[in-house]
């Protein structure tokens, strides 16, 4: 009678312990929105560069271009942006070569009055390359 009850209580201490000390991790995956917040919406404009660059952000589309050289248009855009963050990211099909077969990938940090762009990632029928660096100026309203 003893010994079972020592295996009792011995199996109930085990399973107890494992519960107690086992731990699950989920997947914080990112949940992609549609229709831009409009804390980052409108033609955000660079200061000081000769080069005349214009972001423009609506709800579903934007285009960067400058005064020279090709624009990057982009439609089905959507965004997703963590709360309390200054990042967003925003994801777009590109529309002027590849008719919407390349994805835009956008990092936009927004600090106060002004924004700063970076293209991290481009992806053309599962091959992608990655850029690293933000565009040396900042953009403004």
């Amino acid at each position: 009678m003893k010994k079972t009850g020592l295996i009792a209580i011995a199996a109930t201490l085990s399973m107890g312990a494992s519960v107690l000390f086992s731990t699950t991790e989920t997947a914080q995956a990112a949940t992609w929105h549609k229709n831009v917040p409009s804390a980052i919406r409108g033609t955000w404009k660079e200061k000081g560069g000769d080069l005349n660059y214009k972001f423009k952000i609506t709800s579903s589309t934007f285009k960067l271009s400058a005064r020279l050289g090709d624009p990057q248009t982009a439609n089905k855009v959507m965004y997703h942006h963590a709360k309390g963050s200054s990042y967003y990211y925003l994801r777009g099909h590109e529309t002027a070569y590849t008719s919407g077969k390349e994805l835009l990938y956008y990092k936009v940090r927004k600090t106060g009055n002004h924004i700063k762009i970076l293209n991290y990632l481009t992806s053309l029928n599962g091959s992608s390359y990655k850029r690293s660096n933000y565009m040396p100026f900042s953009f403004y309203k």
